[in-house]
């Protein structure tokens, strides 16, 4: 129960803070508006030309990277909120450890490891909820037309909102830990590398 308050508490604390109103946001949500972008997209380059083709893929190819990189984002939320859930029950029995002084460290590690996980699931959910919002700020603005220019501009918002997240997570559980700032590792650290690679 502390365990799940914690992870609860902190989640609702980065929605807050990131003007939700729900206070929840699921990894879905960040996903529809990029699904919603690409629909779009289709239905304005089904209305050009065969003369027009070329800016047609091109369109097509900007909002499917829009698409991509919205799914990375919601494929860290998603690592971050299994791990949590993993984390909460199947380390509960760590507790029992508690019992000796000579093991009563592994039980302490658990608290401060349920900690370091909702701190950053606390600032992951601040910055995709903050990012929500300036891309449905952005995507109302889209003209009917829909330029080439704009979908450009999302993408690059997007990709700035996935080295946030990628990077500002593990800055704030390392507050946590006591260790130096280290972004380069982390369970929601799911990159455009990665899914390269």
């Amino acid at each position: 129960n502390i365990a799940g308050t914690m992870f609860q508490s902190l989640q609702a604390l980065g929605a807050q803070a990131g003007g939700l109103s729900d206070g929840n946001l699921g990894p879905s949500k960040i996903l529809d508006l990029g699904f919603d972008l690409y629909n779009r997209t289709v239905q304005a380059t089904s209305e050009l030309g065969w003369r027009e083709m070329a800016r047609a893929l091109v369109m097509e190819f900007l909002a499917l990277g829009v698409l991509f990189v919205m799914a990375l984002i919601a494929v860290n939320l998603l690592l971050l909120l299994a791990s949590a859930w993993i984390l909460l029950y199947a380390g509960v029995f760590f507790l029992g450890f508690g019992g000796s002084r000579w093991t009563s460290d592994m039980a302490i590690n658990y608290y401060k490891t349920v900690l370091n996980l909702a701190a950053q699931l606390m600032a992951m959910v601040l910055l995709v909820a903050i990012g929500k919002q300036f891309m449905n700020h952005y995507y109302s603005q889209i003209s009917e037309n829909m330029a080439s220019q704009e979908l450009a501009v999302m993408l690059i918002i997007a990709v700035i909102l996935l080295f946030l997240v990628n990077k500002v997570p593990m800055m704030i559980a390392g507050l946590v830990s006591g260790s130096s700032i280290n972004a380069a590792g982390g369970i929601g650290n799911f990159g455009a590398g990665a899914a390269v690679g």
